[in-house]
């Protein structure tokens, strides 16, 4: 399954290049064109899903098996303070093109790169009630 329109598909048939890090049957890594630090890399599932919540779950699997390799690579090759791992769903969250991939990053101190936690938006519960009670309407979210 590809969508002619994604680069990512593209790339994995070939019809763009890319600095390809790894691959096995499902996935794909290779370097992201944009390197705010040096070893930015993406994981992509070589069929097209348009973000982890339409992907089947054994492809997800072998999406972090490919992951967790390349964040190892990454940190033998690199040898960075830190490593960011890092996947977004749809607009809203930042996603910007509508194939499912996971960003590694390397990390430095002070790099200036994204920081999760920010002043933006209202306060998230904090209680033990109000945790309790949103963790109860996730758990009602589960399938399977």
């Amino acid at each position: 399954m590809s969508d002619p329109n994604c680069i990512f598909c593209k790339i994995v048939a070939g019809d763009l290049p890319a600095a390809r890090v790894a691959e096995t049957d499902q996935a794909l890594a290779f370097l992201d064109l944009v390197q705010p630090r040096p070893g930015h890399v993406l994981v992509i599932p070589k069929a097209h899903y348009r973000d982890l919540l339409e992907m089947p779950e054994e492809l997800a699997v072998a999406a972090m098996r490919l992951t967790h390799r390349i964040a190892g690579a990454i940190t033998t090759a690199l040898a960075p303070e830190g490593l960011s791992v890092a996947q977004w769903n749809g607009a809203a969250a930042g996603q910007e093109v509508m194939h499912m991939h996971i960003h590694l990053q390397p990390r430095e101190s002070g790099d200036g790169l994204l920081r999760y936690y920010g002043a933006a938006g209202p306060p998230a519960p904090s209680s033990g009630d109000e945790l309790q009670a949103l963790a109860q309407r996730i758990r009602g979210g589960l399938t399977g």
